[in-house]
């Protein structure tokens, strides 16, 4: 399934994302701020936000292993703020 493979893509961006800024972080101390949604957001709350992301995306790769049809949709939602 494509969809599968293009949310499996995702979520391991993320994975490498988070990965990357925790060891930056254990290096050299926070950033002032991260980038979170389009807007700037502290370590905790960035850190929640990508966990959370992350887990959404587990629940769509664990729900497509379910099944074969290659007619389902994911879309995973989020909110910007300017």
């Amino acid at each position: 399934m494509a969809y599968l493979t293009d949310i499996t893509a995702a979520r391991d961006s993320l994975t490498t994302e988070l990965k990357t800024e925790a060891a930056y972080r254990a290096s050299n101390g926070p950033k002032p701020t991260y980038s979170a949604n389009g807007r700037n957001v502290s370590w905790n709350e960035w850190l929640s936000t990508m966990t959370k992301s992350i887990k959404e995306l587990n629940d769509l790769i664990a729900e497509g292993d379910q099944g074969d049809d290659a007619e389902n949709i994911y879309e995973h939602h989020s909110r910007g703020y300017t």
